[in-house]
């Protein structure tokens, strides 16, 4: 299951947003014996329009500095035994850690 918030005002030159998604537990097999842990991902933005043409800005990536994964195991898609995988190697998407962008926008 997937939830996403995403509010956003503006007022004046002003803009202000956040986005928060939720991610239940995400089984990686059929048996549901294997999954990833629940995990919210965090972003929010703080933008100011000078005028037309010149915008300012800066991103908040992360903001509740959570961590999880996302990923799946292949050789687990027909596994009905959990233990022959745990300490198991794989890769997979991790969330992006706290950070903060600056950016400023030139429109011609």
């Amino acid at each position: 299951m997937e939830i996403e918030l995403e509010p956003s005002y503006s007022i004046g030159k002003w803009k202000i947003w956040a986005s928060a998604r939720y991610y239940s537990r995400q089984y990686v097999n059929i048996t549901n014996s294997l999954y990833f842990k629940p995990r919210w991902e965090t972003f929010a933005g703080l933008q100011f329009n000078l005028n037309d043409k010149v915008g300012f800005g800066v991103d908040v990536v992360n903001f509740l500095n959570q961590t999880g994964a996302s990923a799946g195991i292949q050789a687990a898609s027909l596994a009905t035994d959990a233990s022959a995988f745990r300490n198991y190697l794989t890769s997979g998407t991790y969330i992006r850690p706290f950070t903060l962008e600056f950016s400023t926008s030139l429109r011609f």
